[in-house]
Formats: C-alpha cells, structure tokens, sequence
C-alpha cells in the first residue's frame, strides 16, 4: 500500500514542520498528472519506472497565528 505509507510518512513531516517553524500543505492534485505527464516528471526529475504517492507544499508562513480559537471544554456523558 504504498499511497497509504507515503500519507503517513507525509503527516509526520506535517508534524515536524509544523514544530521547525514552518508552514505545509498538502496537494493532493499533483499525483496523478505527474503519474501521466512526461514534462511532469522531466521538472520533478522523476524516472519512468518512479511514482509520486503523496505531494506537500513546504515554505516560510507569511502570517502567524498566535492564539488558536477559542472552545469550550466539551460536555462528556457516559452510560
């Protein structure tokens, strides 16, 4: 299952981006037209034979946020 492993491993560099500083995001667009598109894979540098499972955008955020919204403690019942 290589798309799910490559997602995994995609959500962790998420992570330690994220602690680093810096800003991702995910696109989820590029796979398949670079699974289809010679001058794709020719700018990524791709060989014939190597697939793109999962793609991030990774850079500087030009905003930071500095506090999160704020929620209310959720009400939990058990029965």
């Amino acid at each position: 299952m290589p798309r799910e492993t490559a997602y995994y491993a995609a959500a962790q560099l998420v992570l330690m981006a994220t602690a680093l500083g810096l800003g991702t995001c995910f696109v989820g667009w590029l796979t398949e037209p670079a699974a289809r598109s010679g001058e794709i894979r020719e700018a990524l540098g791709l060989a014939e034979d190597d697939g793109v499972q999962a793609a991030l955008a990774l850079g500087y955020p030009k905003y930071k946020y500095h506090h999160a919204i704020g929620r209310g403690v959720p009400e939990v019942g058990w029965r």
